[in-house]
């Protein structure tokens, strides 16, 4: 799961206006109308990444969809810890 947090380098408890202009700063790297001039494997890399920019701030900008959001990364975050803490486990004990 892709921590949206993290792809606008802001905290989880950012306001709207920080996350209006994490995306804007972030955007203006790959929005296809300013990178014409790029080979089409290049152009097609860039709109995938500016998808992912928008539909990461259309989640964060809503507060039902970033609730939800927020609660999917939680639990993500804690499943992920539970798996390190059992491969390490499992990694002394196999030493």
């Amino acid at each position: 799961m892709e921590d949206y947090y993290k792809l606008f380098e802001v905290t989880n408890d950012a306001d709207i206006s920080t996350l209006r202009s994490a995306f804007r700063k972030k955007a203006k790297s790959c929005h296809p109308d300013l990178f014409q001039h790029v080979g089409p494997e290049e152009r097609k890399n860039l709109q995938k990444k500016f998808v992912r920019l928008s539909q990461a701030y259309e989640t964060l900008a809503d507060p039902k969809k970033r609730y939800l959001f927020d609660i999917r990364l939680r639990k993500y975050v804690i499943l992920q810890q539970q798996n390190d803490k059992e491969y390490r486990k499992n990694s002394n004990s196999a030493s």
